[in-house]
């Protein structure tokens, strides 16, 4: 059984200290895991900061790095490091244009 679709928030101005507090969450949280009989999927795992500070935060899980992002996506919304939802505007659109060109074909197709 995996784990999926847990988030863990740290904020602050001291990165060091922000690096320590997201260590110890993501410590107590494998462990939930282990004692729990689950199994996090580290490849989902991510770490969204403030787009000046991407390389300062580093963690690492059971030996697997957990790389920065600058996008992710949350409870079906896409979400940037600035908070801006542009780029899950961007995916709804291209959703919908793909909708409206099949109709668009289906009604030349039942015209004929």
């Amino acid at each position: 059984m995996y784990a999926d679709d847990h988030q863990l928030y740290t904020t602050g101005k001291d990165t060091t200290l922000m690096n320590v507090e997201l260590n110890e969450a993501i410590g107590t949280v494998t462990q939930w895991y282990k004692d729990n009989a689950l199994i996090g999927n580290k490849d989902k795992f991510k770490i969204m900061t403030h787009p000046g500070r991407m390389e300062e935060v580093r963690t690492t899980i059971d030996g697997h790095e957990i790389l920065p992002t600058d996008e992710l996506r949350l409870l079906g919304l896409e979400i940037d490091n600035k908070l801006s939802f542009s780029s899950h505007i961007q995916s709804i659109c291209k959703k919908a244009i793909r909708k409206i060109g099949v109709l668009s074909r289906l009604k030349k197709f039942n015209s004929i």
